[in-house]
């Protein structure tokens, strides 16, 4: 009875203990790595002012940050990695200049031609437009989410010409750039980095 009580007592403790999986990511030499919670909400305080996205995954202008099965941080360089799913977000390693300079892009539209990536850095929010038949970028580095104006124009100008077939995502992007907060500094003075026009795309696919 004592040791019947002793491993339910483990199992428990492990039960307790155990990390939760929220996803996975594929190396450039095929590896696939898991991804786990960030039980303790720990925060590497070296790379802290250059955080760009905080949670169960981090992500810097260079690096990928994450939780193994035991909690311990691990860092990986962004451009080692090919793809990673979390949360329902999916990342694809992806250029950012013509010349191949290569990081991670989050995927939030796409049709049957074209995909819109956004990709995030200190001084924020870029999308870009891919060929899906080549991957070939058709629209650079653009910035977005820091002047109303600005993104309205992108969205007349550029969204539209591309995604014509997706009329829904235009009346939620309006919305968005009318109705969210595009103050671009905190009470601190501190960079804020925002994602208004896109808010609510996450791998969408138009019909």
């Amino acid at each position: 009875m004592k040791i019947i009580f002793l491993l339910i007592s483990s199992l428990f403790i492990f039960t307790i203990n155990a990390q939760n999986k929220i996803g996975s990511f594929t190396t450039d030499k095929g590896e696939t790595i898991d991804v786990y919670e960030n039980k303790d909400n720990i925060v590497d305080l070296d790379l802290a002012s250059r955080m760009i996205i905080k949670g169960n995954v981090i992500l810097t202008s260079e690096k990928l940050i994450y939780f193994d099965a035991s909690n311990k941080v691990k860092k990986i360089k962004q451009h080692k990695v090919e793809l990673l799913n979390f949360d329902g977000r999916t990342f694809k390693n992806l250029p950012i200049t013509k010349i191949g300079q290569k990081r991670l892009h989050e995927i939030f539209i796409e049709n049957d031609k074209y995909i819109l990536t956004n990709y995030s850095s200190t001084l924020g929010n870029y999308f870009y437009i891919f060929n899906k038949n080549d991957m070939k970028i058709v629209k650079k580095k653009t910035h977005h989410s820091l002047k109303k104006k600005d993104d309205y124009k992108s969205l007349d100008k550029i969204i539209k010409k591309y995604f014509s077939n997706c009329p829904e995502i235009f009346d939620q992007i309006k919305q968005n750039i009318r109705n969210l907060d595009y103050a671009w500094k905190d009470a601190n003075g501190n960079w804020l980095i925002k994602n208004n026009m896109f808010n609510g795309f996450v791998n969408y696919k138009c019909n």
